[in-house]
């Protein structure tokens, strides 16, 4: 589980970075917007290398891990695009 929690803690570090950085992101409507395409372009090129190089993936899993992750992302994008707002 601690991995698990390290892993989400790295992510977050990441879309932060460069909301502030490199996209001036400050908004909680832009961080959603911003947070979705990255999950679900992210999780899609992912999935899509695990789906040719192993057998360890449905087709469907195509379809729903990128939606889920543009899903979730976009929450964590609202998040930090709103505390970015709230900071400064």
């Amino acid at each position: 589980m601690l991995v698990m929690i390290l892993s989400t803690v790295v992510w977050a570090f990441f879309v932060t970075y460069v909301f502030v950085k490199w996209a001036s992101i400050r908004t909680l409507k832009t961080g959603a917007t911003a947070g979705a395409v990255i999950g679900f372009l992210v999780t899609l090129s992912l999935d899509l290398g695990m789906y040719a190089m192993m057998d360890v993936m449905q087709p469907i899993m195509l379809v729903v891990d990128p939606v889920a992750a543009a899903v979730w992302s976009a929450c964590g994008g609202a998040a930090i695009g709103f505390a970015v707002s709230m900071a400064g």
